[in-house]
């Protein structure tokens, strides 16, 4: 059974824990679709796994992206090499950019207006970094989770698995994001379910595991990176579990204020 997975670091979870899911001889081809598109892997590297592939495990690419397109409508694209008889199976791009104060996302500072809006308030730099070391910051949490649920929800009506509800209904009970687009084990959990279920390969023991997994693990895909968790957060979300405050976040996230505000006018 040939499965090609074509998405972004979150498909990793399909190659690193099918296997381990179900008895099946698998052969699976995991290629990241960024670096397609950057050039970093070969057009043609995505394109022969394609043409093979059993099961197509994907996150949509618009047919602006030409050949790299998962768009089974156009010609010459991933998607159209998929042949017929296939199992498609669609995800989202998983995102939430509203448990954290600010974070850097790329060349973006991810909620930086809170700082920026302070300073054209008056608020001097001073000021502002007393107001964080004092917790009466607004970090706008509540209008940010609102939001980018909203947009999740949006991109993910007409795909196949679905991740919104699972966030927003595990969000007090468990950690369901290392960083804005690394999800925990709670979201992976519910990901490979879904799969599975579609691929009517699901069984009580692969449930098993990944209810022992979630439980013992908060990171079964083994993706990098964590942003640390701080007070603002930990007071806001008033989350019931156990969410300890890292001795590290406060000057995280207060050097983070700093630099919003050497980047502001």
């Amino acid at each position: 059974m040939k499965i090609f997975i074509y998405t972004n670091c979150q498909g990793g979870a399909f190659e690193k824990l099918l296997p381990r899911l179900v008895d099946r001889d698998l052969s699976i081809t995991f290629v990241e679709n960024y670096k397609v598109i950057n050039g970093d892997v070969a057009l043609e590297v995505a394109q022969e796994a394609a043409k093979s592939a059993d099961i197509f495990i994907y996150q949509p690419l618009g047919v602006e992206h030409g050949p790299r397109s998962t768009e089974r409508g156009a010609e010459d694209t991933i998607g159209s090499l998929v042949s017929k008889r296939s199992l498609r199976v669609s995800m989202p791009y998983i995102y939430n950019d509203a448990l954290w104060p600010l974070f850097e996302d790329g060349p973006k500072i991810r909620n930086e207006d809170v700082i920026i809006d302070l300073v054209k308030l008056g608020a001097e730099p001073a000021d502002i970094l007393e107001m964080y070391d004092q917790g009466k910051i607004d970090w706008r949490f509540d209008a940010r989770f609102i939001n980018t649920d909203r947009i999740l929800r949006e991109k993910e009506a007409d795909l196949d698995i679905k991740v919104a509800d699972v966030i927003s209904q595990n969000l007090k009970l468990s950690p369901v994001m290392l960083t804005q687009n690394h999800p925990c084990s709670v979201v992976f959990s519910s990901v490979l379910t879904q799969f599975l279920s579609i691929a009517g390969w699901m069984k009580v023991s692969a449930s098993d595991r990944l209810e022992e997994w979630t439980r013992v693990d908060t990171n079964i895909a083994e993706l990098p990176g964590r942003w640390p968790t701080d007070r603002y957060a930990v007071q806001h979300y008033r989350f019931d579990y156990d969410a300890k405050i890292d001795e590290w976040a406060h000057e995280f996230y207060r050097s983070l204020v700093q630099k919003v505000l050497l980047l502001t006018p």
